[in-house]
């Protein structure tokens, strides 16, 4: 025990071997007959920068049953040097090559900076946990700030982690993280919960990874949740993720359950309880998959399952809200099973070009007619459109819009010059000339004076419609079209886009009917 409110532990190490160690351990040992305890929680202050810290470690293959616990002082700031590796990463909490002790922890204290590259909770064949202290959580919200050493981001974080067994084995890995009773403010690149053993065989090795936090926000570029690393091992791998408060952002892509189609079938599962996750990507990845949401918000700019692998269960209650970003042909959605108490919320961040009212897209697909008499309210719509939702009681919710903004508010004449831009009477309203202008709805027909168009700047129009039978029409310039609008394509005739501003509108193409050419 090392205590004094107002006093201060400092190291300071430039040796990246150097090793803070809590471990008990002795050769040959039965279960649980060791462990080391390190209590700083009634230090004021720990200052550190050391090559690695770890607890419960023992890097051999002897049996060895290594146990440790490490509790930080009030206020810590710890730099940690190494860059790791998942055998020897630079915080490592539960690790041995051989029978493990699960009761391994790293136990925060009220104000928390650290700096590692790489991070692993519950390592091969051992258990351990990251937490906040009880006994501060019960007196004020304690805090991590939590960054990379060589970068902005911990590289690697991983939660219940078999990956580096060398041997197809029966001890388990489990790793629990758990922020509850405080705040984090974490930037992570992958992380992994529940990463399976590599060698075949049919060891019960299981690995298990629960991740869960109650405030803050914790960035991940790309995270797995449950995975199987060989198909021709046995034991099963579990990821949890809870977030019961604050807002998970994955950047990239966040896959539940990946599975390879034989040996132990991994489990993923997302619970959000009036938390936040934003998501730009979730792949169902062929084991049981499973979105449960008590409240809360889920935030997913492109899909959520897919037809070949949709998610195993969807599962909605207390005023849940789903928020996507409508692209024609593309369904955000789709689930197996699916159940609601109808209280859930759908909110819709952004829409296609719309041609004609009502349109409608589908929002969730869903299988063997699970879904079948759920209802939703619908948020405010982007601009003025109007709708609902809809649920055909048999396999698919769709969003419904009835109205909006004129969907041929300008129509290209060319009857000036062949110039896209804000100055010229080129376009019509109703029959009388007009200048464009952004966040108009574009129409080119067959009427126009000139198929031929040069797009003079970069211009947002809402919407842009080809209704082209017998005109080609061709878009030059050093401009760009973009913003969230699409293109929808009727009429048999071509349009060619051919401008080298590049086009970035992320409203999609729709080809009803004639040729589209990316040049």
């Amino acid at each position: 025990t090392i205590s004094g409110l107002g006093g201060t532990l400092a190291i300071t190490s430039t040796n990246v071997s150097s090793i803070i160690s809590v471990r008990e351990f002795t050769i040959g040992a039965a279960a649980n007959s060791n462990h080391s305890l390190l209590d700083m929680s009634g230090l004021g202050n720990f200052n550190a920068s050391i090559g690695n810290v770890w607890v419960g470690v023992y890097p051999g293959t002897t049996v060895s049953r290594p146990s440790g616990e490490l509790l930080l002082a009030r206020t810590n700031i710890l730099t940690v040097l190494a860059v790791g590796t998942k055998t020897a990463p630079s915080i490592d909490v539960g690790d041995t090559g051989a029978s493990p002790d699960v009761n391994n922890a790293l136990t925060l204290g009220i104000t928390n900076s650290i700096a590692a590259d790489t991070i692993e909770i519950g390592n091969q064949r051992s258990g351990g946990t990251l937490k906040f202290n009880p006994t501060f959580t019960n007196i004020t919200t304690p805090s991590l700030y939590l960054r990379g050493h060589s970068g902005t981001r911990v590289t690697t974080f991983n939660i219940g982690d078999n990956s580096s067994a060398t041997a197809n084995i029966g001890s388990v890995t489990t790793g629990v993280v758990d922020f509850s009773g405080g705040t984090v403010d974490a930037m992570v690149g992958s992380m992994i919960l529940g990463d399976g053993q590599p060698i075949t065989g049919s060891g019960a090795g299981t690995a298990t990874g629960t991740l869960t936090m109650t405030a803050g926000a914790l960035n991940v570029n790309t995270l797995e949740v449950g995975y199987q690393n060989n198909t021709g091992v046995t034991a099963a791998n579990t990821g949890t993720v809870n977030i019961n408060g604050g807002m998970l952002t994955v950047n990239t892509s966040l896959r539940l359950a990946f599975y390879g189609g034989s040996g132990g079938l991994s489990k993923g599962t997302l619970n959000i309880t009036n938390g936040t996750v934003q998501a730009t990507n979730i792949v169902a990845g062929g084991g049981t998959s499973t979105i449960n949401m008590s409240g809360g918000t889920l935030n997913v700019t492109n899909t959520m399952g897919s037809v070949a692998s949709p998610l195993s269960a969807l599962n909605l209650s207390s005023g849940a809200t789903l928020q996507f970003a409508v692209v024609n042909g593309v369904t955000p959605a789709q689930a197996t099973t699916f159940s609601s108490d109808s209280s859930g919320v759908i909110k819709i961040s952004s829409l296609p070009a719309i041609a004609g009212y009502p349109s409608q897209f589908p929002l969730i697909t869903y299988g063997g007619g699970s879904g079948s008499g759920i209802t939703f309210s619908l948020a405010t719509l982007p601009n003025t459109f109007t709708g609902y939702v809809s649920n055909d009681n048999s396999s698919t919710i769709y969003l419904v819009i009835t109205n909006g903004p004129s969907l041929a508010s300008v129509t290209w004449g060319g009857g000036i010059n062949n110039l896209w831009d804000t100055n010229a009477l080129n376009w019509t309203n109703n029959g009388a000339a007009v200048k464009y202008k952004d966040l108009d709805i574009v129409t080119f027909d067959d009427s126009a004076k000139t198929n031929n168009v040069y797009v003079t700047n970069t211009f947002t129009p809402s919407g842009w419609v080809q209704n082209n039978n017998t005109l080609n029409y061709t878009f030059t310039g050093i401009g760009s079209i973009i913003g969230s609008g699409g293109l929808v394509k009727n009429g048999n005739a071509s349009v060619t886009l051919a401008e080298t501003g590049g086009d970035s509108f992320s409203g999609g193409i729709l080809i009803s009917a004639g040729t589209v050419v990316l040049d």
